[in-house]
């Protein structure tokens, strides 16, 4: 996915769906990576769009040129991934039934997650509230990045829109 679509590939990554993020805006190293790595680029860029150099390019319908006035209103900018969410869900035919959610780290793609002991992921995290690190009962690290996750409000959010996701059919 293309440097516009970081919130999208995180929500792909969520559902455990293998999806590379080029944050930095750089045509040919994507048009490299995909073909290298036999990639489909999905972009909200027409420049890329319309330039495939012989590569599968698909670009969401709902991708729309008002979007950064958009992204100032939080629900109608979530409201637009969610769409293009849909809308690559519905294009390769995606079933959710069998993925394993949040199973990949959304940092950095890696689908390589281990238990750490709690009391350094503690220390790594700087926590002094005690009251919410007693809250928690297991912590993973993605082992490329060293992104640590916990059973909280934002994995609690996504296994939310795992659910909305998942049965919509649109």
């Amino acid at each position: 996915m293309d440097n516009m679509l970081g919130k999208l590939a995180s929500y792909f990554r969520n559902f455990g769906i293998d999806s590379y993020y080029m944050a930095d805006k750089n045509d040919q190293q994507l048009y490299h990576l995909a073909k290298v790595d036999q990639r489909i680029i999905v972009t909200k860029n027409k420049i890329i769009f319309n330039t495939k150099h012989g590569l599968p390019i698909i670009m969401p319908k709902s991708t729309n040129t008002e979007g950064y006035i958009l992204a100032i209103n939080k629900f109608i900018f979530i409201n637009l991934i969610i769409e293009q969410f849909k809308e690559i869900k519905e294009f390769f035919k995606l079933d959710f039934d069998g993925c394993k959610l949040l199973s990949r780290c959304s940092k950095c793609n890696g689908n390589n997650m281990v238990v750490m002991d709690k009391l350094e992921a503690k220390k790594q995290l700087n926590w002094d509230d005690e009251n919410v690190f007693s809250q928690v009962e297991e912590y993973l690290q993605c082992v490329q990045c060293k992104q640590i996750y916990w059973e909280g409000s934002t994995s609690r959010k996504a296994k939310q829109r795992f659910e909305t996701l998942s049965s919509s059919q649109n």
